[in-house]
């Protein structure tokens, strides 16, 4: 049996929605859609037929990220084992494809979602995934923190991350649902209201099922502040801040807001408006119970602020940001 040895790049760029992907669409073999790539010729490295296939496909000479790659192997009808290495190029500006006219008949540059569905193998797809796992994480490293605020309820986290997003100027993140918008409600601005499909496409951090409707916060939630140059800030269940702390590590700053006397909760929901019923009904919920205390899987992570005086929690709450935006700078 002969083993094929190949290797190639997923080409992408920075659009104005998020990472898109270039895929090529061959001439030969059903016409079949796939990344640039190649035969490894005589002596080539993998790495010197990546940036080849790229070239004499595309006509774009781009380097390739030595330091990532992914691989694949399967056997092929003819008998023969082919091995399938795939790097990663960014095309940063806005250069034309001249595509190889004898093997490539189209192109496009396509979203993670578009791309995957546009790819033809199975074995490609996959790929895709962890290429686009990758750079997303690649890309949280580089930007700014987004700042939870958790706690029971009554606890004051409205309260913070509202003083958070005016006196830091700090970005607001708008979660997302499957509900239907209440009078008054808007897309954009009290939620980014989904449908089941559109929910799937997002990379969301975590996720919840509250009264048969999906409620949850994104990747992309986030990056809508950090294209700003804005650090995020976004009230969460204690369970969303454990999540997003192992998603995120240091980047997810944590704010466990707590009370001295936990009656005073009941009456701050009470002085606030909320409907005796609802309070009640929450008072008995497992969430809230569960939200009273800073959770083993925060502690040494979260910041413990006590939040019985607003000059007191004010001056606690200036003191963590000023630390934290000072690492940064």
């Amino acid at each position: 049996m002969a083993i094929e040895v190949t290797s190639g790049a997923v080409v992408y760029r920075q659009g104005e929605n998020g990472i898109e992907y270039l895929l090529l669409e061959s001439q030969n073999k059903g016409h079949f859609w796939g990344f640039p790539k190649g035969h490894v010729e005589g002596n080539e490295s993998l790495e010197e037929t990546a940036i080849r296939e790229i070239k004499e496909e595309t006509q774009l000479e781009l380097p390739i990220d030595t330091s990532f790659k992914v691989y694949t192997e399967y056997d092929l009808p003819n008998g023969n084992h082919k091995q399938m290495t795939l790097y990663t190029a960014e095309l940063d500006n806005k250069e034309d494809i001249h595509l190889q006219a004898e093997e490539i008949k189209n192109c496009g540059w396509f979203n993670y979602q578009d791309a995957r569905e546009r790819l033809t193998y199975e074995n490609l797809k996959e790929l895709l995934d962890q290429v686009n796992d990758h750079l997303k994480q690649a890309i949280m490293k580089n930007n700014k923190y987004v700042f939870i605020v958790t706690g029971a309820a009554g606890s004051g986290k409205t309260t913070i991350a509202n003083y958070l997003q005016n006196h830091y100027d700090m970005h607001r993140v708008i979660t997302h649902t499957t509900r239907r918008p209440r009078p008054g409600e808007q897309d954009g601005v009290d939620y980014h209201f989904e449908t089941p499909t559109s929910l799937k496409k997002l990379h969301l951090l975590e996720q919840v099922t509250y009264d048969q409707f999906q409620y949850g916060s994104s990747l992309e939630g986030l990056e809508e502040g950090w294209k700003q140059g804005e650090n995020d800030v976004i009230v969460l269940d204690t369970a969303g801040a454990i999540t997003y702390h192992q998603q995120l590590d240091a980047q997810a700053v944590i704010i466990f807001l707590t009370v001295t006397h936990m009656a005073s909760l009941a009456k701050r929901m009470t002085l606030r408006g909320d409907k005796l019923s609802a309070i009640r009904s929450r008072l008995h919920s497992k969430e809230y119970h569960r939200d009273l205390a800073l959770p083993a899987a925060l502690k040494g992570i979260a910041h413990v602020v006590v939040n019985d005086q607003w000059k007191n929690t004010k001056q606690q709450i200036d003191i963590i940001v000023r630390q934290i935006l000072s690492k940064k700078n």
